[in-house]
């Protein structure tokens, strides 16, 4: 592999690095966040590491709101912004959208009036959009980079970087 090619990927695994780092920080505070304002929240979303309980945090932070939609609605929400390994609907969505509501009504049983977390929403909701930032667009600045011709081949990136296998999914196995 040429010097600049070499180089040009070293930045991008740094870059790379660097935006994991911020995206786990962020993580962090939004799951203490939960764990302090909404604690049967935690329990009811799933992984931290998914679009949907992101989305959830995003447009739902707020136990009267979840609390005040209809059970059609959220599913609605659900089927719209669950992604990867997560069903679009069924009893995984039921589930999830019986467990907010449930959530949401113990919150409001923990907090009463004395918490005002659509207030936080304005907060949450950036931190939110900076994590889906930092976890879509690099991976496409990255598949741009590594797919160019000229540049480093799928093949040597997928020896040389394990992590790069699963940046592009199916255009990775060329």
């Amino acid at each position: 592999m040429p010097d600049a090619e070499r180089r040009a990927l070293q930045r991008l695994t740094r870059r790379r690095e660097r935006l994991e780092d911020e995206v786990a920080a962020i993580k962090r505070r939004l799951l203490h966040l939960v764990r302090w304002a909404c604690p049967a929240v935690e329990a009811v979303l799933p992984d931290f590491r998914t679009s949907l309980p992101l989305a959830v945090l995003h447009d739902l932070l707020g136990p009267a709101r979840i609390a005040g939609m209809r059970q059609a609605a959220l599913l609605r929400f659900v089927a719209a912004r669950a992604s990867g390994n997560h069903p679009h609907g069924g009893p995984f969505a039921e589930n999830l959208v019986g467990g907010l509501k449930a959530a949401a009504a113990e919150t409001q049983r923990l907090h009463g009036a004395a918490v005002d977390l659509p207030r936080l929403q304005p907060e949450v909701a950036p931190e939110v959009d900076r994590v889906n930032a930092a976890l879509i667009l690099p991976r496409s600045a990255e598949v741009n980079f590594l797919g160019r011709p000229g540049m480093v081949s799928w093949r040597s990136a997928r020896r040389a970087w394990p992590w790069v296998a699963g940046l592009a999914g199916g255009a990775a196995s060329a």
